[in-house]
């Protein structure tokens, strides 16, 4: 998420319009003190845009350890976003057009590690990694 990397580190889904182009990113993130689901646009990857259209407001995930995030296009009308704790369980986040913001024709993983996040154990340097990818 370029626009928030001195203050935010985050993983998850996005997707994008061409090289260079438009981007939406779907994940989890973290500033200096909490753990948030976030649902962000960009005009290009140096430019921020807002926040995806419908996102709540109560984005808290809860600091676990282990989070899910699921990508859903039915190819027709819809895109979703998910999120769980088991991989079984998912709390749905949006649903939105598929043409909101944007029309994309890539889809990928990003990641963007933050040192100094903060949890209720305490302070300290965040590693985000990406387990796994399925495509149905």
């Amino acid at each position: 998420m370029p626009h928030q990397q001195s203050q935010f580190g985050g993983l998850g889904i996005g997707h994008a319009r061409g090289l260079g182009g438009k981007l939406v990113c779907f994940g989890v993130g973290g500033s200096s003190s909490s753990m948030d689901t976030v649902g962000y646009n960009y005009n290009s990857p140096t430019s921020g845009s807002g926040t995806v259209t419908g996102w709540p407001s109560n984005k808290h995930c809860y600091d676990s350890g282990l989070i899910f995030v699921k990508y859903a296009d039915n190819l027709t009308t819809t895109r979703t976003v998910s999120f769980s704790h088991d991989g079984i369980n998912w709390t749905q986040m949006v649903s939105i057009s598929r043409t909101d913001f944007l029309t994309p024709n890539q889809i990928g993983i990003f990641v963007n590690s933050l040192a100094s996040y903060a949890s209720t154990g305490g302070t300290a340097d965040s590693g985000m990694t990406v387990l796994s990818w399925k495509q149905y």
